[in-house]
């Protein structure tokens, strides 16, 4: 991309964002896209913090910081390679198992509220998981789905 093309990218970028937060969503608009999607977004979900690293062997060691009383946040952002969600304590927020590869989510999904799991591998390395909270698809409401709906109709 040379420097009028990256340029250009951004000046559009800005444009976007000025003018979705100025697109009034409605109430009712949230009400009628929640009753039209809700098959569709409710999901058993759980949230979830995890540390990526590289090898076993690191994991282990990790593991071995955080029964000794380590700050999961701490650590995440002191040893995660996943730079997304690194500087948040390795906090991924609300997942469904489908969004996630199935080791990460068969291990998340298998964990108590609190507790963490011991090294899982996958396809990106050595994770580390902590379940902070479960909601089970039956009791999920439109609260629990407001901010996405918003950012979704905004979008569109």
């Amino acid at each position: 991309m040379n420097r009028k093309d990256n340029r250009d990218y951004l000046m559009t970028r800005k444009l976007e964002n000025k003018m979705a937060t100025q697109i009034v969503i409605s109430e009712n608009d949230i009400e009628n896209y929640w009753e039209q999607a809700r098959p569709y977004l409710i999901r058993d979900m759980v949230k979830a913090k995890h540390i990526l690293v590289k090898t076993e062997v690191e994991a282990k060691e990790i593991e071995g910081k955080l029964k000794k009383g380590g700050k999961f946040e701490d650590l995440a952002k002191q040893y995660s390679q996943d730079t997304g969600t690194k500087d948040r304590g390795g906090d991924l927020g609300w997942i469904s198992k489908d969004k996630v590869v199935k080791e990460f989510g068969d291990a998340a999904f298998s964990l108590k509220v609190g507790k963490i799991s011991p090294p899982v591998k996958t396809q990106y390395g050595y994770h580390l998981i902590l379940v902070e909270g479960k909601k089970n698809k039956d009791d999920q409401t439109l609260e629990d789905h407001r901010e996405f709906i918003r950012n979704n109709l905004q979008q569109e």
